[in-house]
């Protein structure tokens, strides 16, 4: 998805991104200050431009676009999101 952040309009991008961060499409709409019938025209359009079914296919090609990466803070949207910290690196304590 990180890739494919190009092809999504400035707005598609954010609902994304709230996506990602599991808000049903209600709190979206009240957060962006749109309906949630554009919520859902939106997401339908970020779907077909990834090609992608529903919401959860959503949530995991992001998660799986990040996990090819190496870890660090990454931008989505203009938002800095940080990733897992993986299991050799974590403190134990």
């Amino acid at each position: 998805m990180l890739n494919d952040l190009h092809l999504l309009s400035n707005r598609e991008q954010q609902i994304a991104e709230k996506v990602v961060q599991g808000l049903p499409n209600k709190l979206i709409a009240n957060e962006l200050f749109i309906s949630e019938r554009t919520v859902k025209f939106h997401c339908a359009n970020i779907y077909r431009k990834l090609s992608l079914r529903n919401r959860h296919a959503l949530i995991a090609h992001y998660y799986k676009a990040i996990s090819n990466r190496d870890f660090g803070p990454f931008n989505l949207g203009g938002a800095a999101v940080a990733e897992p910290i993986p299991p050799n690196q974590r403190l134990n304590g």
